[in-house]
Parts: C-alpha cells; structure tokens; sequence
C-alpha cells in the first residue's frame, strides 16, 4: 500500500508541475475539422428580362466556405446568354469548404436570407444550391422625352430620348392630323433626298428636312421584354422655316414707255451690255446662310461602365463620362485562412456591381484564453510544487530508515 501511495503522489506531483507550466506557454488553438452547419448566401439582384445574367453575382459570408461559381440555365437545362427573356431561369450556386472544414451533409442553407434547395457531395467538401426565378417584365420608364425642333428648309434636327428597360427604339414621324404614320425604314421613300441616322437607337438625326414636314411631330415607340410591352414619347412637333431663296419669283407689272426709256433704248450697243451685265449681277442670289449647327447633346448611358478604380456612365456619341466615382467595396470572406495557406475575400462595388478579389493574411497563432479563476489556480499550485519537492526527498527518506530498523528487530 505504501508504495501505491508512492507512486500516484509522484504522479500527481508531476501532473501539477505540467498544469503549472502550461498556464505559462499555452497551446494553440485549431480549426481543423469545424463542420459547417448553416450557410447563407447572397445574389445582388433578381433577374429582370432585360438584365445580362453575367452582371448578376453571387457571395457567401460563412465563415469556412467559399463560393465556386454561380450560374443560370434556362427550362430546357442550356446556359443562359444574353438577356433574360420573360420566362423560368434556374440558378446553380456551388459553395466549396475551405482546408480544415467540412460541410454537414445536413446543413441549413439559406439565400437571401430564404431556405434554398441544397445538393451535397458526399464528401462534406462541396454542395450546390440551386433555386427559381420568373425573370421579371417591367414596364419601359421614360426619363428624357423628345424635344421639339425648328430648322431651315433641308437643314437638320436632333431627337434624343432616355429611360430604363428599354430594349428597343422605333422612331416615326405622324402628321398634324394624325392620320399619316412613316416610320423612319420608309422614310427615303416618302422623301428620297432625307437621311436618317440612329433609327433604332436612342438617338435620332434628320437631315435635308424639305417644307412638307413642316407641322410635323417625331415620336418615339420604346419596347420592353415581352409582347405588347410599349411606352410611346411624347409627340416633339417639327417646324421647317421656307427658304426664301428658293420661294418661286412673283412676275412684275409691264410699265408704261416713257421717254427715258426711249433714250435708255437708243443707247448704244456696249452701252446695252453694260447694263445687262449689272442687271444680271443684281439679280444674282446671294449666298445661302448655313445654319448653325446644333450643339451636340451628350446621351449618358444607363448601365456602368466600370475599371478597376471607379465606375461611370458614358455617352453614346463621343464617349463623355458622367457620374465618375470610386468604388465603394462590401466585402465577403470567400475562403477562410489557415496557418498554412492565405484566405481570400470578394468584395462587390454596391453601385455598379463591379467584383475585385484580395487575398486575406495567414492565420496567426491564437493562444488558449483560459478563465481567470483557473488561471489564479494553476498559479497558486506553483509554491505548492516546491514545497513537495523540498519535502519528497526528506518523507521517502524517513520512510526508508524506518523499514531498514523495523527489518532488523525482525531478523
């Protein structure tokens, strides 16, 4: 029995010297092998049938799993390109685990703050979301209606228009009665001196306007997705000033002979030429006035354009920014770091949807915090571990001498 109390007082003693000296240099924490057991992912918009599917992103801010990739696909199972059109889409997130984590087979998924559809693996490593959308039909919204004109006889006029979910312009030009229609693709055959540039586009150029148009209004059809979906301009009236120059001459009155007339006609020859030739010098029109040009008005697009810096929007014609400005980054971890490998975050621009990936700094070592009272514990043990071993030697010492005697008396 001795010797058993010998030996768990010597472990205990050293078990006590180990807690002791480990309050001073603690472990490490680790993250190896966190199960995953809720997601939450985002998309930045729902998809509306005149939206690109590629200007539409995707993010996760779960701690431990990054977004893969995200796509749409159309009811027949294709990708979709393009706009979307006035039906079902299907969109596919896949969420992969970062080193040291694992996705439960069984984990709540959410997107948008919504339970989704979620598709494992197997292998705790990867799972897919997936959801439908109806892509939206809005209405075409008119912001800048067509202005009214005034031009010269076969001078030029501008019409420029704007809005959103707009996916096709038609321009025509209606009578004051509004019982004659031209659309522009038959213009040159009403009028086959005129030319038109920018049919179908928000802005519209005529040139060589004759009189006949004049009193008559520009209108602009603008088309939405989906059948029927149209919002009409504004009617911008046209006036067209008669060039006098070409006005038709009013004959005069024959005048009476008199007698300077009857000198002026037995003038002589090179006299009669003379004064024809100043006749017809007077009566030589002067130079027809070229009409100013008008100024050119800048037509800013309604979607960004977008470097890695700052966004802005740019005029059709010539390129012109408006609205430039940095990026406002929000940003989303999309895989954790560890000791070894460096993390990574996406961060998307919350005005244009621009999306710029930065790569985040190793995991440093992150000591134990233990309470504060075991702490003070482990400290106190520390005299105590002296005082056992000052007294170890001298206990156990004593002990021997006392069985070498008690052995002697028996012998």
């Amino acid at each position: 029995m001795p010797i058993r109390i010998k030996r768990l007082g010597a472990v205990a003693l050293i078990l006590c010297l180990f807690l002791s000296v480990s309050a001073f240099y603690p472990n490490c924490a680790s993250a190896d092998g966190e199960v995953i057991t809720k997601i939450l992912t985002t998309i930045s918009a729902t998809p509306v049938a005149l939206m690109d599917p590629a200007s539409i992103s995707a993010a996760t801010s779960t701690p431990g799993c990054y977004i893969v990739g995200a796509a749409w696909f159309d009811a027949a199972g294709n990708m979709a390109v393009g706009a979307f059109n006035a039906e079902t889409y299907q969109l596919r997130i896949q969420i992969a685990a970062a080193e040291g984590y694992y996705i439960d087979p069984g984990a709540a998924c959410y997107l948008n703050n919504s339970a989704v559809s979620a598709y494992p693996d197997g292998t705790g490593k990867s799972v897919t979301l997936i959801r439908e959308y109806t892509a939206a039909v809005w209405a075409p919204t008119v912001y800048k209606q067509p202005g009214k004109e005034t031009v010269n006889e076969y001078g030029m006029a501008s019409f420029v228009v704007s809005g959103t979910y707009i996916r096709d312009y038609q321009w025509m030009l209606v009578n004051s009665t509004a019982t004659d229609f031209i659309l522009m693709d038959n213009l040159k055959n009403r009028f086959p001196g005129m030319e038109v540039q920018g049919n179908g586009t928000a802005k519209l150029m005529l040139y060589n306007i004759p009189y006949e148009l004049n009193g008559w209004s520009v209108i602009c059809n603008f088309f939405g997705a989906g059948d029927g979906n149209v919002v009409q301009s504004q009617p911008a009236l046209l006036t067209v000033i008669p060039d006098p120059s070409r006005a038709a001459a009013t004959p005069a009155p024959t005048p009476v002979p008199t007698v300077e007339s009857a000198v002026s006609a037995s003038a002589t020859p090179a006299d009669t030429d003379e004064e024809s030739a100043s006749s017809e010098a007077s009566e030589i029109p002067e130079a027809e006035a070229i009409p100013e040009e008008t100024p050119h008005e800048h037509v800013f697009s309604d979607e960004w354009f977008r470097d890695a810096e700052n966004h802005w929007h740019e005029c059709r014609e010539d390129g012109e920014r408006s609205d430039q400005a940095s990026h406002i980054f929000v940003w989303t971890e999309t895989r954790a770091a560890t000791r070894r490998e460096h993390g990574e975050e996406t961060g998307t621009c919350e005005i244009c949807g621009y999306i710029k990936v930065r790569e985040t700094p190793l995991l440093e070592r992150t000591p134990i915090q233990l309470p504060g009272t075991l702490l003070t514990l482990l400290l106190m043990l520390v005299p105590i571990d002296l005082i056992l071993l000052l007294i170890h030697p001298a206990v156990f010492g004593k002990q021997r001498s006392r069985a070498v005697k008690k052995g002697r008396k028996q012998v």
